[in-house]
């Protein structure tokens, strides 16, 4: 790929990673919030607070697989840029 395709897919990923990120933040709060609940809570409602950590917990492994392969992408990408760019200037 020329060294203009491989700064576009750069850019790609690394606005996937970003996106991955603020997921990864926004279910690890959640995740926090319930576990909290979960402490605070009477008996009979622990158990829904308890679940519904389980399910966040399980979309952020879910997001967590999805983030590292974007990064192993980037980092792919990131070596056929540096690549291409030292082949282009002859550097």
């Amino acid at each position: 790929m020329p060294l203009t395709k491989e700064a576009a897919r750069l850019y790609l990923f690394s606005k996937r990673v970003l996106e991955l990120n603020k997921k990864l933040k926004k279910l690890g709060k959640s995740a926090e919030k319930h576990k909290g609940r979960h402490e605070k809570a009477a008996m009979h409602k622990k158990g829904k607070h308890r679940a519904r950590h389980a399910s966040t917990v399980k979309d952020i492994r879910e997001v967590m697989k999805k983030h590292n392969e974007a990064l192993s992408r980037l980092k792919t990408h990131y070596h056929r840029f540096a690549h291409y760019l030292r082949k282009e200037h002859k550097v």
